[in-house]
C-alpha cells in the first residue's frame, strides 16, 4: 500500500459523522483537523441539549469543542454548567449500568474540556476520583482503557502519560499540539499501516490524526540543498503555518498569561522568515551591504548566496491601488539596485506581508511584480485574520 492510498483508507467518507453520536462526532471532528465549521455545528446542538437536560455526551461534545477552538461564550458556560451539575452525580454504583464512567471518548472529552478552560484542581477533583475507577475497571480493553489512561493525566497535571495504544496517544498528542516522541510516533505509525482504515469510523479518524502527525514531521525535516524553486515555495507556504501563530484569546496553560506575537513593521516579518529559513538554508545572510552604486550603498533584506537569490521584504500599511503601485516601484527600484554583475545575486523574490488584507488587489500586484526583470516570485501573506 503507498503513502496516497493509505490516507485514502484512512479518511472518513462524506457524512460518515452524521449517524455518531454527538460526543463521538466531535471527537472525529478534532482528530481529523480542518473541521471547525462542523464541530462548531455539532456544539451548538449540544447547548441546546444541555439547555434541555445536562447529559454527560453533551458535556464531552463541549469539551471536544473547546479544546478544538470554539470559543463561543456559550459552549463555555454550558460546560462550565454541565460539568458541576455532573460532579454531584453518583457513578459506579446505584444498581445502574455503567454509562459515562466507561465511554473512554466521553471521560477525554470531559478531561479536555477542563484543560482547555483551565480551572482550579477543585473544580475537577470529582473527575480525577472517578477516572481513577474507570481507569481500573478498563484496564484491559486496550481503546476505552487508553482513553480513560490519557483523559486522567490531562485532568490530573495537564501531562499526557503513557498508554497501552501508542496510536491512540499520538493522535491526542497531535490533537492538543504536544510534542510527541519519534520513536512512540514510529510505533504509532506502524500500527495504522497494519490496521488501515477497516475499522470503525472514530479509530479511522485516529488513524487519520496519526498519519498527520506522521507527515508534519516528515515536512519538518530539512531540506538542504534545496533550489530556488523550493525556496519559493517555502515561502508561499508560510500563510499555512500562520493558524499556529501565538495570538491569544485567553489562557492555554495554567499560570501563563496569554501572549500576542504582533507583527507591527518589516523588522518582525524579517525575523519571522529568518526563523523559518535558516535551519534549512545554512549560507541565509540578512541586512549585507552591496558594492556601491554611485553614492548609494545598497542593503538587501535577506539573501541565499548558493540560490543567487535575495528575498526582499515589504509591509504594506495602507490600502488601495496607489499603495500597491508604490510597492511595485520599491521592488522595482531594488532590484535595479541589487542585482547587478558585480554581486553573487541574480534573482529577487518579493516578500509582501498585507497588513491590510486587501486580497481583491493581489493578482494585479504579484503580475505586475512578477513582470518586473530579475523577479522570480512574488508572494503577499495577508495579515491574519485573528490578528484583526
Amino acid at each position: 500500500m503507498n503513502i496516497s492510498d493509505l490516507r485514502s483508507t484512512l479518511t472518513p467518507s462524506p457524512g460518515a459523522l452524521d449517524g455518531l453520536p454527538d460526543h463521538v462526532a466531535a471527537f472525529c471532528a478534532v482528530m481529523i483537523g480542518d473541521r471547525e465549521a462542523d464541530l462548531a455545528q455539532i456544539a451548538k446542538k449540544a447547548v441546546i441539549a444541555h439547555r434541555q437536560q445536562t447529559h454527560s455526551d453533551s458535556v464531552a461534545t463541549l469539551g471536544f469543542a473547546l479544546i478544538g477552538g470554539i470559543e463561543d461564550e456559550g459552549v463555555t458556560e454550558a460546560f462550565r454548567d454541565g460539568a458541576d451539575q455532573l460532579s454531584g452525580r453518583r457513578f459506579f454504583g446505584d444498581g445502574k449500568a455503567a454509562g459515562f464512567e466507561v465511554d473512554g471518548i466521553a471521560l477525554l472529552g470531559v478531561a479536555v474540556g477542563f484543560l482547555a478552560i483551565d480551572t482550579e484542581m477543585t473544580k475537577r477533583e470529582w473527575l480525577i476520583k472517578l477516572l481513577v475507577d474507570s481507569e481500573r475497571a478498563l484496564r484491559s480493553n486496550s481503546w476505552d482503557g487508553s482513553l480513560a489512561a490519557a483523559a486522567l493525566g490531562l485532568a490530573t497535571d495537564g501531562e499526557l502519560p503513557q498508554v497501552a495504544s501508542k496510536e491512540l496517544m499520538v493522535a491526542i498528542a497531535h490533537m492538543l499540539r504536544f510534542p510527541v516522541e519519534p520513536g512512540i510516533r514510529q510505533a504509532a505509525w506502524e500500527e495504522i499501516v497494519v490496521l488501515g482504515g477497516n475499522r470503525d469510523v472514530a479509530k479511522q479518524c485516529v488513524g487519520l490524526s496519526v498519519f498527520n502527525c506522521a507527515a508534519a514531521a516528515l515536512a519538518a525535516l530539512p531540506v538542504n540543498g534545496a533550489g530556488v524553486e523550493s525556496l519559493s515555495q517555502l515561502l508561499d507556504n508560510i500563510s499555512q503555518s500562520m493558524s499556529h501563530w501565538t495570538f491569544e484569546e485567553r489562557r492555554r496553560v495554567k499560570g501563563r498569561e496569554p501572549r500576542k506575537w504582533h507583527i507591527d513593521h518589516e523588522y518582525h516579518v524579517q525575523n519571522l522568515l529568518w526563523t523559518v529559513l535558516k535551519p534549512i538554508y545554512q549560507d541565509l545572510v540578512d541586512e549585507e551591504s552591496l558594492p556601491k552604486t554611485g553614492h548609494k550603498t545598497p542593503r538587501f533584506d535577506l539573501g541565499v548566496p548558493s540560490l543567487g537569490t535575495i528575498i526582499e521584504v515589504k509591509f504594506m500599511n495602507r490600502s488601495g491601488q496607489a499603495a500597491c503601485a508604490k510597492i511595485i516601484e520599491e521592488v522595482a527600484a531594488d532590484a535595479a539596485l541589487y542585482l547587478k554583475s558585480n554581486t553573487p545575486y541574480d534573482r529577487m523574490i518579493a516578500f509582501i506581508w498585507d497588513n491590510m488584507r486587501q486580497t481583491e488587489e493581489y493578482r494585479v500586484l504579484i503580475d505586475g511584480l512578477e513582470t518586473l526583470d530579475g523577479v522570480e516570485k512574488a508572494i503577499v501573506l495577508p495579515r491574519p485574520l485573528r490578528m484583526s
